[in-house]
């Protein structure tokens, strides 16, 4: 018999990820957490979306899986379902299925990616998943507040980032005489929210010793007049060496209801490598700074020169922020602090 609050190690787990091992959300909340899973009971895990495929061919790869997905959806006593629609009609008929445990996880505003009628689609497709799941997880809070979220088993959850494996440099790792190093990562896809801050930054370089480095963008995304702009590939091994070389990382929303329902997977990342960082004052990231009492707010586009101007001229601000920061994401965000929230989401389900 089984500890009160423990899933049985005999349950049979299905795991679908809406990309893959490349994509943050889903390598955070699925496949970093896979093994672990393994062992809690039997495990499947799967992906919807190959990084760069799309039209024909991932129409094709959906239409080939999706059997198995049919028979992982049967077999499976818990279902952790991360940001992606394609089970929305065995959700919606899974009364036909006897008991499971459906839990739907997403991080981005994924009933906001479309317009017209696939946009109406995909609002119906997320009520449903939403209404026919035993606990929603979500990563931005301000859709626990949503009508159709409140006699609903839901609850947020930042992150998780691997806090343990993240190791901040030492105060004393830095010489005075080295520039003050800004740094993002990401993707070719999201690098377009950097735009109000590629300006500041080029005159502020005239007169402050400073130097931007951009993992994942792809290629130069602004014609600088006289900063140093460093470009890397992103891999999950250079992002966990990289980011503890930064001095101040950035983030950036659009001041859009869209933005303001992102998740902020960057601001996580920076907190647990003990980087501080500017960051809108906007949506999930102005929760995130309250929380967290740490980060340089930027309250509209118009500001980032000025905050950045004080960022990067407040060496003991930023070490504070850094030191502050790592020891809120060991506390609130880790993935040991994740397993056991997904740990009692389960336990309370079964009950």
């Amino acid at each position: 018999m089984t500890e009160p609050g423990q899933p049985d190690r005999s349950m049979r787990f299905f795991l679908l990820a809406v990309g893959d091992e490349t994509r943050a959300s889903s390598r955070l909340r699925i496949w970093a957490h896979r093994n672990w899973f393994a062992g809690q009971g039997q495990v499947t895990a799967d992906y919807v979306v190959p990084d760069r495929v799309g039209g024909l061919r991932l129409l094709l790869r959906m239409v080939l899986r999706y059997p198995a997905w049919i028979i992982g959806f049967l077999r499976a006593d818990v279902l952790l379902i991360q940001e992606t629609l394609v089970l929305t009609p065995l959700v919606l008929l899974r009364g036909l299925f006897g008991r499971k445990v459906v839990i739907f996880d997403f991080s981005d505003p994924i009933d906001r990616h479309a317009h017209g009628l696939k946009g109406r689609l995909r609002k119906l497709g997320f009520r449903i998943m939403v209404r026919g799941s035993d606990h929603v997880m979500v990563e931005n809070r301000r859709y626990l507040s949503d009508e159709m979220m409140q006699d609903k088993s839901a609850s947020s959850f930042y992150g998780p980032i691997d806090v343990s494996r993240l190791k901040p440099r030492t105060a004393s790792g830095k010489a005075p005489a080295e520039p003050v190093r800004i740094g993002w990562t990401g993707s070719p896809s999201t690098i377009h929210f950097l735009a109000p801050i590629f300006p500041a930054l080029d005159r502020l370089s005239a007169s402050l010793d400073i130097e931007l480095v951009l993992m994942g963008s792809g290629a130069m995304p602004y014609d600088f007049t006289s900063l140093k702009v460093t470009l890397l590939p992103w891999s999950e091994a250079g992002e966990f060496e990289l980011l503890p070389t930064l001095d101040l990382g950035l983030f950036a929303l659009e001041h859009t209801d869209e933005g303001g329902r992102r998740g902020a997977g960057k601001l996580f990342l920076y907190l647990a490598s003990g980087v501080s960082f500017a960051a809108s004052d906007w949506g999930i990231s102005s929760d995130v700074m309250k929380e967290s009492g740490v980060g340089f707010p930027v309250r509209s586009p118009g500001d980032w020169e000025t905050v950045l101007s004080a960022a990067i001229s407040a060496p003991e601000t930023r070490a504070r922020f850094a030191e502050e920061g790592r020891a809120y994401a060991a506390a609130n965000i880790s993935y040991e602090v994740y397993r056991d929230r997904l740990l009692a989401i389960m336990g309370v389900t079964l009950r």
